[in-house]
């Protein structure tokens, strides 16, 4: 063709698509990260198609901790593990006659069965009973909130209430209303509310005690800040300097002077700094083996992802803002407080007969503990040691437990 032909000008070629990568995009949600979020991560067990988002480096950390089974007991995961054999799907034995048995779709967690897929007359029957009486909009979702179809019965409506109600009333979380209509809002503006602001309060709760805890140990708040951040946690941490150098430089920042030492009896390093008036403390792979320290390590990386202060605490229109995460806590723990008188009685004799019904009398609320012999004995003996007139065996008894006392009634 002659590039002077009329027909030349009406020819077009689809240019190919730009697969360049383009600029942007959300960034890491790692606390401090400003990379780029290249990979996502599931959120975990329950919360099935929500991921985080994370650069290379904090996917594989993250990955590394990562636990699908985390807060399931041992026969759970057993029964789990046993069902995804056949995909959560009932089964029964070949010639028992109840291949016509509708399934029980349980496993399948919040997904239901409208096509039938699941059971032969599945879609039929819900039809059958959609088609009953005509359901109003608003029936309609307090349903599906409850998490029933169309056609239930009062009395499964009654039934499923209570379950709820077990469930999510404040007497079931030891009276705690400090997370009831309130929505917490981190710098981020990430929110949490309901079961997630109350999951993170008990995650914080529970990781301030044991940093009080590493604290007795230290005397020094900000080097376990620093270690409950750290890369410290297995022994092979401890076989090689280079972390605990790291660490060194973050102490000598804060105006403490440090050294390294090498444990020839256990062949691993050690670091030594000087706490001020308190002497020398060290951080070894004894101290990283408690069941304290691990466990604080492992709060950390469930906090970091929503520890991001300042946080916005929204109650019915109100703002109220909390500079850290401790203030966070102490202030949404005092405002579920705030309906609530706690009385301290010396014996039961004290109470009226209400109370002494409540707290203690009525069977269906009441907690009892069985004494066996060997705890009369146990007893007996802690007795005989706090109480006797031996005052070695006390004080070694003092010495051995000081660190780990708790609810001291001095």
């Amino acid at each position: 063709m002659k590039s002077d032909s009329p027909l030349f000008d009406r020819i077009r070629v689809k240019p190919d698509k730009d697969r360049r990568p383009k600029p942007g995009g959300p960034a890491c949600q790692w606390h401090g990260c400003k990379e780029k979020a290249t990979h996502r991560a599931p959120k975990g067990r329950n919360t099935e198609n929500e991921y985080w988002r994370f650069c290379l480096a904090h996917v594989r950390e993250y990955n590394q901790s990562y636990n699908f089974f985390s807060g399931m007991s041992d026969a759970a995961v057993m029964a789990y593990q046993k069902d995804a054999i056949t995909g959560h799907r009932p089964t029964w034995k070949m010639g028992t006659g109840k291949g016509n048995v509708k399934p029980d779709l349980g496993g399948l967690g919040s997904h239901n069965d409208p096509f039938g897929l699941f059971g032969e007359g599945t879609r039929t029957e819900q039809r059958k009973q959609a088609e009953t009486r005509p359901i109003r909009n608003a029936e309609r979702k307090a349903l599906d909130r409850l998490g029933l179809d169309v056609g239930a019965t009062p009395q499964q409506v009654k039934i499923r209430f209570k379950e709820l109600v077990k469930q999510f009333h404040p007497d079931a979380n030891g009276g705690d209303r400090s997370t009831e209509d309130r929505l917490v809002a981190n710098a981020e503006n990430q929110t949490l509310e309901g079961r997630k602001l109350t999951k993170f309060l008990g995650d914080l709760g529970e990781y301030f005690a044991l940093f009080e805890k590493l604290d007795k140990r230290l005397r020094n708040r900000p080097v376990v800040e620093l270690l409950s951040k750290s890369d410290l946690e297995k022994k092979a941490d401890f076989t090689e300097p280079a972390k605990l150098q790291t660490l060194a430089h973050k102490i000598e920042a804060l105006g403490y002077k440090t050294r390294l030492q090498f444990d020839e009896e256990h062949s691993l390093h050690e670091l030594i700094f000087t706490n001020g008036t308190s002497g020398e403390k060290t951080i070894n792979w004894e101290l990283a083996s408690l069941p304290e320290y691990k466990r604080l390590r492992a709060l950390a990386r469930e906090i970091v992802l929503w520890d991001r202060p300042p946080f916005t605490v929204q109650t019915n229109g109100s703002k109220v803002e909390q500079r850290t995460a401790q203030e966070l806590l102490d202030y949404l723990l005092n405002e579920g407080k705030k309906q609530f008188s706690v009385q301290r009685y010396k014996g039961l004799g004290e109470m009226r007969a209400e109370q002494l019904w409540e707290t203690t009398m009525n069977a269906e609320t009441r907690t009892m503990l069985q004494v066996r012999l060997e705890d009369a004995l146990e007893a007996e003996q802690i007795f005989s040691t706090l109480m006797g007139e031996d005052v070695e065996v006390r004080r070694k008894f003092i010495e051995d437990n000081a660190l780990d006392v708790k609810n001291l009634d001095v």
